[in-house]
Parts: C-alpha cells; structure tokens; sequence
C-alpha cells in the first residue's frame, strides 16, 4: 500500500467542468501530496462521479495529551491541501478522470 499520493487537482473547479484531464491548462492544475495516517487515511471524502470530487476534508484531529487532560490539535493529511469541491483528475500521474471507482480506490 503506497503511503503517499500525489493528486492533480483544477485551481478552480469552473476551468474543469465537462473537460478531461489531458485538456485543462497546466495553470489550473495544482498538484499536491498526501501522506496517509496510519489511522486517519488521507483525510477526505471523495464521491462516486467522475472525475472524483472532494466532499469533504477532515479538519484537524483532537486527541488528548499523554501528561494531562490537555487537548492537542494536529492537522488531518489533507487539510491546507484539499477543499470541498476539488476534482481528483490524476493520481500518481495516472488520469482518473474517467477511471472507475475501484481504479481510483486502488490507486490511493
């Protein structure tokens, strides 16, 4: 299982509607890297359209201090990185825009 993926995601998700990966301008791609948690995954949830579209990203984690009852806060893998409404076009360089879900799965 890879503990990293680098994702392409549009600048701005108006560029990319209705088109595929190979035709949207280098300039409204950004690429981004994600390590996964061994617990918490990548830190989104992603729905079932094509291209794949970020739901939701998890926002920073709580959990308590080992030396007192003080909260700590750590930032989920994907937050600063994701926004709700992303495109996931491409995966390790791979286009996902028009893969299946298990490819994409599989994939990350």
């Amino acid at each position: 299982m890879r503990q990293s993926s680098p994702l392409l995601v549009p600048e701005e998700e108006e560029s990319a509607n209705d088109m595929e990966c190979e035709q949207l301008p280098a300039e409204t791609l950004r690429q981004v890297t994600i390590h996964r948690d061994p617990i918490y995954g990548f830190g989104f949830v992603a729905g079932s359209e094509r291209p794949v579209v970020v739901r939701s990203v998890r926002p920073g984690l709580r959990f308590p201090s080992p030396h007192a009852c003080l909260l700590s806060s750590a930032g989920g893998p994907s937050e600063d990185k994701l926004l709700a409404g992303d495109q996931i076009v491409a995966i390790n360089e791979e286009d996902v825009s028009e893969a299946p879900r298990e490819r994409f799965i599989e994939l990350i």
